[in-house]
């Protein structure tokens, strides 16, 4: 397996630092007429759905057979009409004898149950990389000193030749950037983020219609269900911790689905007390926490990998069965870090 920058780097890069042209290490192993699948994690965010854009649609600009391998059908309106600008394909259509490469996903527990067995030929991704993620892809380009794998893949592109010309492409890395970094208010966000936006805004991405896109076109049933989960917030250790929990029976009430709690745990810390939030989905076969904090003084990464899990230092996550779970249990693993 090749590796390239496994390891964060210590400090944050400076602008002259890019990735190495890895693309062209890769692109002759993929040009041999069978179909390349764009794959991303499970339950799709920005930053998946706009790396998985941008690298089919750059790939089809190659004119290679790729496609994005959609092994969800709940993604979010907003987030579909970035996807619709590339082919797609189910993973009922998904063929084994195709390349796969992944985006925002370096280890197989990420990604579709269904894809965890198959080799991939490329990884690209800026979490924090584990031992059970260090064999998945023939070639590996994890940065997580980035602030996303749109970052990332904005320099892999550029490495490689891009010159920013197709709007689409541009504003799904754009996506990436926004989602991630909370809209540049998360402590991810640093120079070369802003640096990467410069280069996509200058290049025709219009930061006000991104906005609108993703973040002001909520319906009035999406509202009920925030209405909800405000009601159900709980404080631990004198307002530092703050819990909300949906259910399944939430969604069927308001008539939304799981694609509609995209950036509510992030809501939670805007309590003038809150120092982490932790968002509690339940469903009858699982439960799946999303945490976040203020800043590293806080690392909810610990916590999460205490149930399985993992994650960035300031935004964590696990999945377990309910029968296992225990909120107590959560919240005193979380003021044993706050």
């Amino acid at each position: 397996m090749k590796t390239v920058s496994d390891n964060p780097l210590p400090n944050v890069p400076s602008a002259e630092d890019t990735s190495d042209d890895l693309l062209s290490k890769v692109l002759p192993s993929l040009n041999n007429g069978r179909p390349i699948y764009v794959v991303t994690h499970e339950r799709p965010d920005g930053d998946a759905i706009g790396s998985q854009t941008a690298l089919t649609r750059y790939l089809r600009n190659l004119r290679l057979p790729a496609f994005a391998l959609c092994a969800d059908d709940k993604i979010s309106e907003p987030l579909r009409s970035f996807l619709d600008n590339v082919p797609q394909c189910s993973l009922s259509e998904f063929t084994p004898n195709s390349h796969r490469v992944a985006v925002d996903a370096g280890e197989p527990s990420r990604v579709a149950e269904a894809l965890r067995g198959c080799p991939f030929k490329l990884v690209i991704d800026h979490h924090p990389e584990t031992e059970s993620g260090k064999t998945f892809g023939t070639y590996r380009l994890i940065q997580s000193h980035q602030s996303s794998a749109c970052e990332v893949l904005t320099d892999l592109l550029e490495a490689h030749g891009y010159t920013f010309d197709d709007p689409f492409i541009n504003d799904a890395l754009y996506l990436g950037l926004i989602s991630d970094t909370g809209n540049f208010c998360n402590t991810n966000t640093h120079a070369e983020t802003f640096r990467h936006a410069e280069r996509l805004t200058r290049a025709g991405v219009r930061p006000n219609t991104m906005v609108q896109r993703l973040y002001k076109s909520q319906t009035l049933q999406q509202w009920r269900l925030y209405e909800i989960f405000l009601n159900r917030v709980r404080l631990y250790a004198d307002g530092a911790i703050v819990l909300s929990t949906l259910t399944e029976a939430d969604y069927e009430a308001t008539h939304t689905n799981r694609t509609d709690t995209e950036g509510l745990v992030n809501r939670l810390l805007s309590l003038k007390t809150a120092k982490i939030a932790a968002f509690i989905e339940q469903t009858a076969a699982l439960v799946k926490v999303s945490m976040r904090s203020v800043d590293t003084t806080f690392p909810v990464n610990t916590v999460a990998r205490q149930w399985n899990g993992g994650g960035h230092i300031c935004a964590a996550g696990f999945k377990c069965k309910p029968d296992t779970f225990s909120e107590e249990v959560l919240v005193g693993q979380l003021r044993e870090i706050v």
